[in-house]
């Protein structure tokens, strides 16, 4: 004999036929609210990711300043008259005699005003010491 608890009714249990739609009803309540969690994190760690470029480009940036403040230094150093005096001694050139020099001056363009002409260059001498 069965237990009355388990006894069937005289009556058949109503069948559920929205079972699909009360599913369909679920996932689309849960991607409603997994959606924007997941554009919030997606934007979250873009976001990171922009932090940690600009940290990074921050030390190249401070990297090349110190490169170009050396770079700077040496072209200011090899600028120096007494640098280049020396650079050329060494690769076996000689000073010219004071009475040797002689310094050219560009006297006037051979151009006339409208434009034509030779385009070439008079230039004076002077010898003196």
């Amino acid at each position: 004999m069965s237990h009355p608890a388990f006894a069937r009714s005289a009556q058949p249990a109503p069948r559920r036929r929205k079972k699909g739609l009360e599913f369909f009803y679920l996932l689309a309540a849960a991607a409603a609210l997994v959606a924007p969690m997941l554009l919030i994190a997606s934007k979250r760690s873009s976001l990171v990711d922009v932090g940690y470029q600009i940290t990074r480009l921050r030390e190249e940036n401070v990297k090349l300043r110190e490169e170009q403040a050396r770079l700077r230094g040496l072209l200011a150093e090899s600028r120096a008259p007494a640098k280049i005096l020396d650079s050329a001694l060494k690769q076996g050139l000689e000073p010219v005699p004071a009475t040797n020099r002689f310094l050219v001056q560009k006297v006037r363009d051979l151009q006339r005003e409208d434009g034509s002409g030779s385009g070439t260059m008079v230039a004076g001498v002077n010898m003196e010491p």
